[in-house]
């Protein structure tokens, strides 16, 4: 169910806009339901001539309260299983054997999450009088979050029966402050010669709090976590911390004729987060266009009625670190020492100082064109860019005598280009019926260009860093394993080809190297990407007279080893040789089905060498059809401007070739633990008077 209310006002003084809005929407799963409430006051006004104030706020607060009990095991329990004991309790071990608890026990006595957002943005915008097109413009925003997780397991849950009952309940807050001056000038000269200038100084801070309190070992739990106090075990932990940020940049527009543009930007950030050192950077951009259909010589040329071309070169920043990551950091432990009777408590190194970790930074060149053609009747946008995003912020393996396994450091080097399209058409239009279409394409390929630099095995070519998934040349997301060409049967048996501790029914493995047996060193091969190939998507809509008909496909596709997913293993699955739990149907292997799509049931537990087949998640989904019908015409007399009635159906149909299960844009598949995707029906009255 949503519900969405507003009202709006204007004058020449002033304009206000008030809404709010609630949605309680169930899931397929037990306990899977998501609330939210949300208001917002929007108000302006002209207080003179050249003063302009504004204040906009907002409110929301989402609840994700309720946990769901345990997908795998509510696949794995049978139909005919008792529920409930005597005194109405769900039942520990529902089925014949004590090998299989009851899904319910894994779900929370009491669970509560709930996040709360409360915002407010104060602007002001003076238009200096006496110099045309000179402005000042301030906007000081406020952003409060906190939320409260508690949860409680009680005696008759697996989580909380060996502790006699365990709960926590978590309090955090985050507050945000960011502050924008802006001095803006625009003013055209000659009537030809445009200026368009902007100068900012901005300010950010950060500051948030924790603190959890557990306790277990209840001597009576009915309380849960509203009595934490009674746990005999009781543990308090408290956090705190702030960080900031300062921005100055320079942007200026020159355009002449309202034909060819050039801008350029300059920007110089400066984060707490970074090293000592390396605080601060400058990013820089510059940009290009020319308006064609403004030429002369277009003019007679009718059929185009717009047509620019865009260029633009530049590069920004990512200061995507947690603060205090780059300061040394003292923690305590316990130790037993030899002879002493009692642990002592000890401090030590927790992190190494970084003194040189700066920005992550991507530069990139970008071109596009944008058009209509036929009277507007074709229109849309093509671009094309390539970036090369360097001083990585990564994690550093270290060999754990240093006292740490990893730290941050600016490494390596990766490359991006894409292409992405937008088209939109109006196919037929008459008096009372029209017909238009959108389409959208995206197209990405990357490449790890370098990471360390270092080339340890002597082979003239810099080491891939296998063990995180990155390889020199190769795109982020490469599936690097052993290659499924096969299944192994009897007859390879019979005929002495099969591999030692493999059996009839297990995947057949590519020997690369030709050894007889399979390692990891000389055997694993890369065997695609799990990164799409490319995205599309289509938007049809139809309207005749007070009717209007909207369809929305959307496409993920893959082949020629993109968009590969090596998680639909239902063999892997907990319990898929027993006798006494429900399991996933699919086609595994039986000697009275050699050809089957997966290995035998014992797979998993029992091959000596053990590989994943991936399956390709290309799908073509029918997101959303939606049917309206305006009943302006009925209801004005009544007193409202307009009112429209529609249904809608989202998730409809899904076209995958390739996949097996329940849905492959979320990887879903054959698996015990999978979950299906909401397919959901609405129905929306729309009115305002």
């Amino acid at each position: 169910m949503k519900a969405n209310v507003s009202i709006s006002n204007s004058s020449d003084f002033a304009n206000y806009y008030i809404s709010t809005a609630l949605t309680d929407q169930k899931g397929v799963v037990m306990n899977d339901r998501y609330k939210n409430f949300s208001g917002r006051v929007n108000i302006d006004s002209n207080l003179t001539s050249w003063l302009k104030v504004g204040v906009k706020t907002n409110y929301s607060i989402r609840d994700y309260s309720g946990d769901s009990p345990a997908m795998n095991k509510a696949a794995q329990f049978s139909p005919y299983a008792s529920l409930y004991d005597d005194e109405g309790r769900y039942l520990q071990y529902p089925q014949t054997t004590t090998s299989f608890e009851s899904p319910f026990w894994s779900m929370k006595t009491d669970d509560t999450e709930k996040y709360n957002i409360l915002g407010a943005i104060l602007n002001a915008k003076i238009t200096i009088p006496w110099v045309k097109g000179l402005s000042y413009e301030m906007v000081y925003s406020n952003t409060l979050r906190w939320s409260q997780k508690y949860y409680f397991y009680d005696e008759y849950t697996t989580t909380g029966q060996g502790k006699n009952g365990k709960g926590e309940r978590k309090h955090e807050s985050n507050y945000n402050m960011l502050l924008d001056n802006m001095i803006k000038y625009n003013n055209t000269f000659n009537q030809k010669h445009n200026v368009d200038a902007t100068f900012l100084y901005s300010r950010e801070r950060r500051t948030w709090e924790n603190a959890t309190a557990y306790a277990e070992n209840f001597d009576n739990t009915i309380l849960g976590d509203n009595k934490l106090e009674d746990g005999k075990k009781q543990t308090v932990d408290t956090g705190a911390g702030e960080s900031g940020a300062i921005a100055w940049m320079a942007r200026g527009t020159y355009t002449f004729d309202s034909r060819y543009s050039v801008t350029g930007t300059v920007r110089r950030d400066g984060c707490s987060a970074f090293s000592v050192n390396r605080k601060w950077a400058t990013f820089a951009s510059g940009g290009l266009n020319w308006n064609i259909s403004n030429e002369s010589f277009m003019k007679d040329i009718e059929p185009i009625n717009n047509l620019a071309l865009r260029v633009s070169y530049g590069s920004n920043g990512n200061q995507s670190i947690d603060s205090y990551s780059t300061l040394a950091k003292v923690g305590t432990n316990k130790y037993i020492f030899a002879g002493d009777p009692s642990y002592s408590i000890t401090q030590g190194i927790s992190s190494f100082a970084l003194n040189d970790l700066g920005w992550e930074k991507t530069t990139g060149f970008n071109t596009g064109i944008d058009f209509s053609l036929l009277n507007n009747r074709l229109s849309g946008n093509i671009d094309a860019y390539f970036t090369n995003t360097t001083d990585l912020l990564f994690s550093l393996s270290l060999p754990s005598v240093s006292g740490k396994t990893s730290m941050l450091s600016n490494l390596g080097k990766i490359r991006n280009k894409g292409v992405e399209i937008g088209l939109h058409s109006v196919n037929i239009e008459s008096k009372d019926f029209k017909w238009t279409s959108d389409f959208a394409f995206s197209l990405n390929r990357n490449k790890v260009v370098t990471i360390y630099g270092e080339d340890n095995d002597g082979d003239g070519k810099e080491d891939d860093l296998i063990s995180s998934g990155y390889f020199i040349g190769k795109t982020l997301g490469t599936i690097y394993g052993y290659k499924v060409i096969g299944m192994w049967q009897q007859e390879d048996v019979d005929n002495g080809t099969i591999m030692d501790g493999m059996r009839p029914g297990d995947y057949k493995l590519e020997d690369v190297d030709g050894d007889g047996k399979i390692t990891s060193d000389k055997d694993r091969q890369f065997l695609g990407t799990s990164k799409e190939n490319f995205r599309w998507s289509l938007t049809n809509t139809l309207e005749y007279k007070d009717f209007s008909l909207m369809i929305y496909i959307n496409s993920i596709w893959g082949g020629n080893g993109y968009f590969q997913s090596g998680s639909n293993t239902p063999y892997y699955d907990e319990y898929i040789n027993s006798a006494a739990h429900n399991r996933t149907v699919f086609d595994y292997w039986t000697p009275r089905n050699t050809d089957a799509k997966y290995p035998r049931l014992d797979y998993n537990s029992n091959a000596r060498y053990k590989g994943t087949k991936y399956m390709d998640r290309s799908f073509i989904k029918l997101q959303k059809v939606a049917l309206s019908y305006d009943l302006s015409r009925f209801v004005k007399r009544f007193g409202f401007n307009n009112m429209r009635l529609s249904l809608s159906a989202d998730n409809l149909l899904t076209f995958a070739p390739h996949w097996d299960g329940l849905d492959p844009e979320t990887g879903s598949g054959l698996t015990i633990s999978s979950s299906p995707s909401i397919r959901t029906y609405q129905m929306t009255l729309l009115f305002n008077f």
